[in-house]
């Protein structure tokens, strides 16, 4: 019994690939498409050839989209795509003159070739939730919902979020003047750049950022204000907070006495008040770690509850 939606001509397609196929994999999906094609129930494909019902819908939704080239592309990093489909995005994307259409058609040409998302997102400066937006409205309208010119509400929320204005330019150059801090300096620039009407990939290469880079400082400044550039050149170091995990001399003395006395009921707790004698001999944390087999973290825990508990909960072993 044939399967209702395949017609003969696309059996018979599959049986003739499948018969000359000599590569195990492709023989395989071949088979399954083969079964399918030809009325078997998924549970009996499944059982039979020893995969998951998924798989099988995989397949066919493959086969139907691009054909028994479709199947024969996976795995080699084509995805699912024949040579017209790949040479059509190509067309599309050459064609298109600029602009937002250009940089989606650029997207759909490097998805239907296999670029992984990654090499997509690098490429255009686009992040991945806007790539993989892109690519299913190439799914479901083609190549036409993607080159359709955005609606006019559109067109205004972009222009007024990503363009610059005068005093914003302005306000670049002036907190570039002030600047100190090379990284700070470098995302100024990039900035002024973008101002100054230079393309994702123009800045890239005059900075050494990468597209995706440029992208989020851009995404920040207008998002954050010139704050979000600046703030950390004026970001200094905090000193570490010693007096926090050091101890007086009353409880370096009730630490010794029992740490001495041996005043514990566990090998845990033992090893818990080894590390507050260490400490309170001026052992580092990093030597007190070697020593005890304690992260460092693990370390302060047990110092911070010392402190606030008292050690009758080290001794008990408590938390």
């Amino acid at each position: 019994m044939r399967r209702l939606g395949f017609t003969t001509a696309q059996t018979a397609e599959i049986d003739s690939a499948l018969e000359v196929s000599s590569d195990s994999y492709l023989t395989q999906r071949l088979k399954i498409l083969s079964l399918y094609a030809h009325g078997m129930k998924h549970k009996d494909i499944c059982e039979q050839v020893g995969t998951c019902r998924s798989v099988i819908e995989s397949l066919v939704r493959r086969y139907r989209r691009g054909g028994i080239e479709a199947v024969k592309a996976m795995g080699i990093g084509k995805r699912y795509f024949t040579e017209e489909q790949i040479a059509e995005a190509k067309a599309a994307y050459e064609a298109a003159t600029g602009g937002l259409i250009r940089r989606h058609l650029e997207v759909a040409y490097l998805y239907v070739q296999g670029k992984p998302y990654k090499d997509i997102m690098e490429a255009t400066g686009y992040g991945q939730t806007t790539v993989i937006r892109i690519v299913q409205k190439y799914w479901d309208g083609g190549l036409d919902a993607i080159a359709s010119p955005p609606s006019a509400s559109a067109q205004k929320r972009h222009s007024k979020y990503y363009e610059f204005t005068p005093e914003q330019a302005t306000e670049i150059r002036d907190a570039l003047k002030t600047a100190e801090k090379k990284h700070v300096i470098r995302n100024l620039k990039a900035l002024l750049l973008l101002a100054d009407k230079k393309s994702l990939q123009e800045t890239a290469d005059a900075t050494g950022y990468s597209l995706g880079s440029v992208c989020q400082i851009k995404q920040e400044y207008f998002s954050e204000g010139i704050t979000a550039i600046t703030r950390k050149e004026h970001r200094k170091k905090q000193p570490f907070i010693a007096h926090k995990h050091k101890f007086t001399a009353a409880q370096k003395s009730e630490i010794e006495s029992a740490y001495k006395n041996g005043a514990v009921n566990s090998k845990r707790a033992a090893l818990r008040l080894k590390v507050l004698w260490l400490r309170a001999n001026e052992k580092s944390m990093p030597d007190i770690s070697k020593e005890t087999g304690y992260t460092v973290n693990a370390i302060l825990c047990i110092i911070r509850q010392y402190m606030k508990n008292g050690l009758e909960s080290i001794i008990k072993g408590s938390r």
